[in-house]
């Protein structure tokens, strides 16, 4: 699969809009129904050595999306906008999972990788950390059709994992757990 295809277009639904305002006005943040139903979307992941970080997000603080890579064989869902208590060091994250359509169970290949920008006052500098295909391991304990359309479907995906070693900047994943929404072609 073309990772790179499937990163662009996760990064797209966050920078589109894709969970943003959700017609309520105020704007800002992530819209609690297109990242999952009812606002139960969330984010959590734990990660030491390079960035000893745990974040502990929930629909409304950050952008959501997720997409199917063109073959059917795998989706890449992504979570950006995290607010951590560095002002301005917000961190974004892209998961990648070889599974199919509506697949759930234990042990998917993954992949994250995770982007930082920089803090406001210059003390945390950008980062990027990447990891290599196989690097995660993923349990998704749903992946339920929302709502069926004639050029694909919307499914709820919910999931955990971990990470060895990630290849840039002894970066480790002790683990994450998500919940949202993800576009099968």
């Amino acid at each position: 699969m073309n990772r790179w295809i499937l990163a662009l277009a996760a990064l797209t639904l966050i920078t589109a809009g894709a969970c943003g305002d959700d017609g309520g006005g105020g704007g800002g943040g992530g819209g609690d129904d297109y990242c999952a139903p009812g606002g139960g979307a969330y984010f959590r992941i734990t990660m030491s050595g390079a960035v000893d970080l745990a974040i502990d997000e929930v629909a409304g603080g950050f952008g959501c999306g997720g997409i199917s890579a063109q073959d059917g064989s795998a989706f890449s869902s992504s979570w950006g906008g995290i607010i951590t208590q560095i002002p301005g060091a917000d961190f974004s994250f892209i998961l990648d999972v070889v599974a199919t359509e509506g697949t759930t169970g234990s042990g998917f290949e993954g992949r994250i990788t995770a982007t930082r920008s920089a803090a406001d006052d210059g003390s945390v500098g950008p980062g990027i950390w990447t990891g290599s295909d196989g690097d995660c391991v993923v349990d998704l304990t749903e992946h339920t059709l929302l709502e069926a359309s004639d050029v694909g479907g919307l499914y709820l995906v919910t999931g955990s994992g971990s990470c060895t070693q990630l290849a840039v900047d002894d970066l480790t994943i002790e683990s994450f757990e998500f919940s949202g929404v993800t576009v099968w072609f």
